[in-house]
């Protein structure tokens, strides 16, 4: 599992299912705490409304430095947490975004806190992860990077 990457700082993209049956991709914030992903969201939002319909999701977070990609998938059962656990793993998860200057903004920080009033819970069922800097170093012998004309820069 990639764990420095999933206590990083990064932006996730989760997945769910809309009544239609077609995926719904949003970019989102998250925590990850004791084995789950908390995504905080809107009650009203359209993830949220998904979860609660259809309870499972997946999401990947990545990281896109040239030569040393890496990332994790994870798919599984999903749940709203609300109430006053909700608002907590909300805030913890904003935190971890927002600079302590932010949150205290009258601009900014109440505007997040009326933002998301819930969290998504994604259980982990199935993990997939990948690091192209360890497949260059196991498979190439280091050969591929952004510098050796092997690979081309991001745009």
């Amino acid at each position: 599992m990639a764990l420095p990457l999933l206590n990083g700082r990064h932006v996730a993209t989760l997945a769910t299912q809309r009544a239609d049956g077609s995926i719904h991709l949003a970019a989102i914030w998250y925590l990850y705490q004791e084995g789950l992903l908390y995504f905080p969201t809107s009650s009203a939002s359209q993830k949220a409304r998904n979860v609660l319909r259809t309870p499972t999701a997946s999401a990947m977070i990545d990281s896109r430095v040239p030569g040393q990609e890496q990332g994790v998938s994870v798919s599984g059962s999903a749940t709203i947490i609300a109430g006053e656990r909700g608002r907590a793993l909300v805030a913890e998860a904003q935190q971890r975004y927002l600079t302590a200057k932010a949150i205290a903004d009258p601009k900014v920080g109440p505007a997040y806190a009326r933002f998301d009033d819930v969290v998504i819970a994604l259980t982990p069922e199935r993990w997939t992860t990948w690091d192209i800097a360890q497949m260059n170093a196991n498979n190439f012998d280091g050969i591929l990077s952004v510098n050796s004309g092997y690979l081309f820069p991001y745009d």
